[in-house]
């Protein structure tokens, strides 16, 4: 098993635990995206943001939860899709 895949299984079994950690429920949101599990990365995203929309945020991810730069650019690219885009919008 790779790191992402690792990493991936470790975010699944702590979102199991707490349904409402949105930063959790981003970074796997993020992984799966960045695997290629676009569908259930967005619909992760979508529930993280319906919780919390400061894990919108990568600054704050990157200084306070010490996100690396490889989740934190995987991240961006999940934040620009389209849905996401809507998403964010609708709370301005």
């Amino acid at each position: 098993m790779g790191e992402r895949e690792a990493a991936i299984n470790q975010w699944q079994k702590a979102v199991a635990i707490d349904k409402k950690h949105a930063r959790i429920k981003m970074a796997l949101a993020v992984a799966l995206y960045d695997r290629g599990d676009i569908d259930r990365g967005l619909a992760t995203a979508e529930e993280a943001l319906k919780l919390d929309k400061g894990v919108s945020d990568l600054k704050y991810l990157k200084e306070k939860y010490f996100w690396g730069e490889k989740l934190l650019a995987d991240a961006q690219k999940l934040l620009a899709h389209p849905r996401i885009q809507a998403l964010l919008s609708q709370a301005e």
